[in-house]
């Protein structure tokens, strides 16, 4: 019987999510031609990192993203769900603030003066952004980091519901967040961090049986 591989997507922590954004943000020893390029993409790169991990929509979601779904004044986008029904997912300050920088700052260069486009994310070639682009920025900056890991735009995703979860023990507002069909989809994926919950409240109980 082959060994069939787990395929388990795993969430990043803390510290990986920090090397990964600075990744993003730091220019590393490269050629004039070389900078040049990542001055157009990076502001777009950071942006759209940044928004996935801070709402956890999926890739498909976050590329059919139109400049026009944005509304600044809310911290809102509207977002395409799986399954065609659309959604108002609410951002952050810093996700906003990504996303601001990039679009003042960083998509013009990617289209040419008699070129537009509805898209938010736009590609080195004038087009909307595609997922196997995404895919290929995560490994060209997961390599920089210094990261033996794969990380995949799933892989974000999954690092915004652990740490809501992580932060409130909601499986419900998980589900809610994450647009899961069924919170028992949410469950699932969440079980082992709700088991390491009660493992370290169990370690914490102990305490009472200590002297000062």
């Amino acid at each position: 019987t082959p060994v069939v591989p787990n395929k388990e997507v795993q969430a990043l922590d803390k510290d990986q999510v920090h090397r990964l954004l600075e990744a993003i943000l730091s220019p590393s020893e490269m050629s004039k031609k070389e900078y040049t390029a990542y001055c157009k993409v990076y502001r777009r790169d950071y942006a759209l990192v940044v928004l996935i991990l801070g709402t956890g929509i999926r890739i498909s979601e976050c590329l059919g993203i139109d400049l026009s779904d944005l509304d600044f004044k809310n911290n809102t986008v509207i977002v395409s769900r799986k399954g065609g029904d659309q959604d108002i997912v609410y951002f952050s300050p810093f996700v906003a603030q990504a996303l601001i920088d990039y679009i003042d700052n960083g998509r013009d260069f990617l289209l040419p003066n008699n070129l537009s486009s509805p898209a938010l994310f736009i590609s080195t070639h004038h087009e909307r952004l595609s997922s196997d682009s995404v895919q290929r920025l995560l490994n060209k900056y997961t390599l920089k980091a210094g990261m033996n890991i794969h990380v995949t735009p799933h892989s974000l995703r999954r690092t915004f519901g652990t740490n809501l979860y992580s932060e409130t023990g909601d499986i419900y507002l998980v589900s809610t967040a994450l647009h899961h069909s069924s919170v028992e989809t949410t469950r699932k994926h969440y079980t082992k961090m709700g088991e390491d919950k009660k493992k370290t409240a169990s370690k914490i109980a102990d305490s009472i049986f200590l002297k000062d």
